[in-house]
């Protein structure tokens, strides 16, 4: 027997019901399916769902939800207009649920505020640098220096699965493709105990499914990069959506003055998710994330001709398995990821080799006892194939080692591992107004046969229906790069101590204010004595400071944030047991992100960011060892690059033109062309400054579709 479903389409438009302004980005779904969608930049919409009769919801950021009803037949088009009003809360009736204001260090950003910000579309890791607490060290490295920590202390997930390459060539762009996420929750310190083996901060992404009903292309391309994006239904009941990415860096850089030696990639990446509705609670997904990176440059490093040839393969595979009621939900999550990546260095034979393979999986459940307490659980196991070489250049260790080792010192790893965590998470109301969250998490390595176990808790109080007080505590471990355990097996994990303390508070229907004290300490770090031969536990640090950060919703056209951080971060460091300024210590940085939209279709854009300069190592002197003058590095860290600054502007216009939608856009990055200083190049003992983006200028067009 073959079963036919007649669908039928449903269109319309949706508009402000003060301004008639249409608007963006507005949720639609089908109450009790599977079927959504959401507007374009004109506000209209298109779905096709089978025939009958369906209750539709619309949501918008700073906008009242809409109900509504609507009958579709196979054989007439249905169409609807819709009017959204603005949410009027009165300021007797405003409150923060008890989960969001006891939520320490933690941010969302829901995929309509992304497609906001400027230039988020392209990098939202960008973005996140321009929250509290997270450093940068480079315009063209997009790591993510999180309160005193190293970008490998961070965690990075995509559906529930860890993803070992998140970044294009070291960082210099995300891989991610900001219209297939559905949000991304980041949280810099303080997080529960559902994380493990991560001191610093964890980012974890999750994507959306594709349009049930008509589908939907998308084709952009600027002067730096192309791109494709399509979505549409295999079946009523599975959707499918799939974008590809490609730049063309090199081929511009020339053309716009970016200087020689820098290395700028050729990358290209490719994401999908496929997903599947076994009824109303329970849907499959698969999702995968495929990231190919090539580069190479010449430049003069330390007086000598140098190079770097990259090549870099990262790709994630995930599937989910959710089970969802009113009182109780289960995750299965299995995850494939690997790295394949090679920094050759050319005439230096500096080499970065890294291939990593892990795969695992994961079970995670909540259950909730009436509206006060509820218990989160889970157990996960991975098992890991690592190989990896790292040159470090000898001059900047000891040049005193030259003897011992020749002109580089490699560390370099072969082996693969087990590991196994389980974690038990709990919060309920104390007494009014008091939320107290408890958790612990066990973690083990068979490689060390280490078992850790790491307690956590979260206290929150509500202050008044406006104002929330908070505190946390927390153990975090890491297992130690599987490098430094040559040195010594019996190495320990690396551990460090959160401690936080803010206050957050509503000022009106749209405002957000958050104030936060941190203090982390840091221990066991890894040190190598190379002289000796024998690494041991004895590294360590801290971070302190005070953030500061004001939010503004998406209401009357306006969106946008303001931080500021003051904080003080010194380490150790892998080859010197001194402790000095952190390789990203920033005392103070001050961000600003503001989005306008006006008239028809309009959008203006701006993001600024001043800090102060990260610290480097300079070159003390020169002294004549073997065939020629070799550079003497002074004390580490001990001085500053200037200060940074720069100033970022977007303009967008939406059009319509022969049912083809899409954007027109102008962008000026570094408006001011402030000379940020990358770093210090030393040529014939004369220091040289090289500078990170000049200004640039560029325009591109977005269009869809339908």
């Amino acid at each position: 027997m073959i079963l036919f479903i007649l669908t039928a389409l449903i269109s319309g438009k949706v508009y402000d019901a003060d301004t008639r302004e249409p608007l963006p980005l507005v949720n639609l779904s089908v109450i009790g399916t599977i079927y959504g969608c959401s507007t374009d930049t004109l506000g209209e919409f298109f779905l096709k769902i089978p025939e009958g009769e369906y209750e539709l919801k619309a949501t918008y950021i700073g906008y009242e939800e809409k109900l509504l009803s609507a009958k579709v037949f196979p054989d007439k088009p249905t169409k609807l207009t819709i009017f959204l009003k603005k949410e009027a809360i009165p300021l007797e009736e405003v409150k923060v649920s008890g989960e969001r204001i006891s939520e320490p260090s933690f941010r969302v950003l829901k995929a309509d505020e992304l497609k906001l910000i400027p230039f988020a579309e392209m990098d939202f890791f960008r973005t996140l640098q321009s929250f509290p607490g997270v450093t940068f060290i480079s315009d063209l490295i997009g790591w993510l220096y999180v309160r005193g920590g190293m970008p490998g202390e961070n965690l990075y997930l995509m559906d529930g699965g860890e993803v070992l390459c998140p970044n294009h060539y070291f960082g210099v762009i995300s891989a991610f493709n900001v219209d297939l996420l559905d949000d991304v929750k980041f949280s810099c310190g303080g997080f529960s105990s559902r994380y493990g083996d991560r001191m610093s901060s964890v980012m974890d992404i999750t994507t959306r499914d594709g349009l049930f009903g008509r589908g939907k292309t998308k084709v952009e391309a600027d002067l730096l990069e192309a791109g494709i994006e399509s979505e549409f239904s295999v079946t009523p009941a599975c959707s499918y959506v799939f974008s590809a990415r490609k730049n063309y860096f090199k081929a511009v850089a020339p053309l716009v003055g970016i200087e020689d030696g820098i290395i700028l990639p050729d990358f290209q990446n490719f994401q999908n998710r496929l997903s599947f509705s076994l009824g109303r609670n329970h849907k499959i997904s698969l999702s995968s994330l495929l990231v190919r990176d090539e580069a190479s440059a010449d430049f003069i490093a330390l007086d000598e001709e140098a190079g770097m040839n990259w090549k870099n393969v990262g790709n994630t595979y995930v599937f989910n398995y959710c089970a969802d009621t009113s009182d109780h939900s289960m995750r299965i999550t299995g995850y494939h990821s690997y790295l394949d990546s090679d920094a050759l260095g050319g005439k230096t034979e500096v080499n970065r080799i890294k291939r990593v393979r892990k795969t695992g999986i994961r079970q995670t459940g909540e259950i909730k006892f009436g509206k006060k307490h509820r218990v989160g659980f889970g157990i996960s196991g991975s098992y890991v194939d690592y190989y990896a070489e790292n040159d470090y250049p000898i001059e900047f260790i000891g040049i005193d080692l030259w003897d011992q080792y020749g002109r580089y010192l490699s560390l370099c790893a072969d082996t693969s591992t087990s590991q196994f965590g389980a974690y038990l998470l709990t919060n309920f109301v104390l007494i009014e107004k008091i939320l107290l969250t408890l958790g612990s998490r066990y973690d083990y390595i068979s490689l060390t046969q280490e078992k850790t176990l790491s307690p956590r808790f979260r206290l929150s109080y509500s202050w008044d229906p406006k104002t929330s007080l908070f505190l946390a505590w927390g153990h975090y471990y890491q297992f130690q790069d599987f490098e430094f355990l040559e040195f010594n097996p019996n190495l320990v994990s690396a551990y460090a101590n959160h401690y936080i303390l803010g206050i957050e508070r509503n000022f009106g229907e749209d405002w957000t204010g958050k104030l936060e004290l941190y203090e982390k300490r840091i221990n066991n770090l890894a040190f190598i004595n190379v002289k000796n031969e024998i690494a041991d536990n004895s590294g360590y640090g801290f971070a302190r400071g005070i953030e500061m950060f004001l939010r503004k919703s998406f209401t009357n056209n306006f969106f946008g944030w303001i931080s500021c951080a003051f904080s003080k971060s010194r380490r150790t460091g892998l080859f010197d047991d001194a402790i000095a300024d952190f390789d990203a210590d920033q005392p103070v940085a001050i961000n600003i992100i503001a989005v306008y939209t006006f008239g028809k279709d309009y959008t203006l854009s701006t993001t600024y960011s001043h800090t102060s300069g990260t610290p480097y190592t300079p070159v003390a002197g020169y002294i004549w060892y073997y065939n020629g003058w070799k550079p003497v590095p002074g004390p580490r860290n001990s001085a500053r690059y200037p200060s940074y600054d720069r100033l970022d502007i977007r303009f967008e216009k939406g059009f319509n033109i022969f049912n083809v939608s899409g954007d027109f856009y102008f962008s000026v990055l570094n408006v001011f062309q402030h000379r940020n200083v990358q770093v210090y190049s030393y040529e014939e003992n004369h220091r040289q400054p090289v500078y990170m983006l000049p200004r640039l200028a560029f325009f591109g067009i977005k269009f869809r579709i339908l």
